[in-house]
């Protein structure tokens, strides 16, 4: 956000600045200071009335207010407003919904309610999310009962969202029940728009995450899936092993923090996958065989350019290996070992004289 510092010294100096770069100025300003702004005088007013979006940028606008909604839905800015963010209690307000219903061209919508969502502020949700043809990313920090949790789902499946972010589904570890775990696998299985799915921080357990998964696998058009800081255990590693078989076009895998102790069943999965590039593991209980299991997919995976996973000095040798692995392969550029234990010395100097002579590296994180 420009300094309200900045506006004033332009102001006072009355400085007669060439509408572009008004323009500049006044984008990044929120609706409540364009109004204000407006107000100074006439060069500005004008600014404000033709004010166009500036290329390139890109942003979303914190709505911290039902006054924030009046200003915006009264702004020149409106029709430019295309990402927007609501403060808590503030989506399903008068104002909001009034500015929601002027502007047709949102394409993204991030709402956060740290506690239960009464069904009738879910229902007004839902209708404002099919009113919004041009809508494709939603994210969600929200928990609503069964009922109210059909509905806003339906409402989704009625759209042409391809990003969707859904954290703290169920609230407080009560975790999926089977009727949330079945919407959602129904929903992923039929709407086949969706490329970027985050479910992460959601108790999601190992059966839930079976029918999810098995859901997600019938969408062809998958590129980025984060189910990280769940609880899908080993058991769960054969279905994301089907999604890296079956979506030929993911290129993010975030699986980190979800109990993991061996990957050995990923290793041919993740081998063979044409198109992923990141990949994250980390904040697991890995054992030995999954560091050689890791090595084992580099030496044969040509578009992976992103690895995090934990550091455990226990397991040095197969560490080693992978180092190795890494450093033979063509692709890596970016290493991560944090989330694990402090790096001793002598272990970090080692990794580093493996990798060292590795120019693809850009970057190598040791925490």
């Amino acid at each position: 956000m420009i300094d309200r510092h900045v506006i004033r010294v332009l102001r006072i100096q009355k400085m007669n600045l060439p509408r572009d770069c008004l323009h500049s100025i006044f984008w990044f300003l929120p609706p409540a200071d364009l109004a204000r702004v407006s107000n100074a005088c006439r060069n500005w007013h004008r600014a404000v009335t033709l004010l166009r979006p500036q290329p390139h940028v890109e942003r979303a606008f914190l709505f911290p207010t039902e006054i924030a909604c009046e200003h915006a839905r009264t702004s020149a800015l409106l029709l430019h407003i295309t990402h927007v963010r609501f403060a808590p209690f503030v989506f399903d307000t008068p104002s909001a919904i009034a500015m929601l219903q002027a502007n047709r061209n949102v394409a993204y919508i991030d709402i956060r309610e740290d506690a239960l969502v009464k069904d009738d502020r879910v229902e007004k949700l839902a209708r404002q999310i099919t009113m919004q043809p041009m809508l494709c990313s939603l994210r969600m920090h929200l928990f609503c009962s069964d009922n109210s949790l059909a509905s806003l789902v339906h409402a989704i499946r009625s759209t042409a969202i391809t990003h969707l972010h859904w954290t703290n589904i169920q609230f407080q570890k009560r975790g999926f029940n089977g009727v949330c775990t079945q919407i959602f696998a129904n929903m992923f299985s039929a709407m086949h728009t969706l490329c970027s799915v985050n479910l992460s921080q959601n108790d999601i357990n190992y059966k839930q995450a079976q029918q999810l998964l098995c859901g997600l696998a019938q969408n062809p058009n998958l590129t980025h899936l984060d189910i990280s800081s769940n609880n899908l255990g080993d058991i769960c590693l054969l279905d994301v092993a089907k999604i890296l078989t079956t979506c030929k076009q993911l290129t993010y895998l975030n699986l980190s923090d979800n109990l993991l102790i061996s990957i050995r069943m990923l290793t041919d999965a993740i081998a063979k996958n044409p198109s992923l590039v990141h990949l994250e593991v980390s904040n697991n209980f890995l054992c030995e065989s999954s560091f050689f299991a890791i090595a084992k997919a580099l030496a044969s995976n040509t578009h992976l350019q992103t690895l995090t996973i934990s550091y455990i000095p226990a397991f040095m040798l197969s560490i080693k290996q992978l180092a190795h692995a890494i450093q033979s392969n063509e692709s890596l550029t970016h290493l991560d070992f944090s989330g694990g234990f402090a790096f001793q010395h002598d272990d970090q100097h080692v990794l580093e004289a493996i990798l060292f002579e590795n120019k693809r590296l850009k970057k190598i994180i040791f925490e």
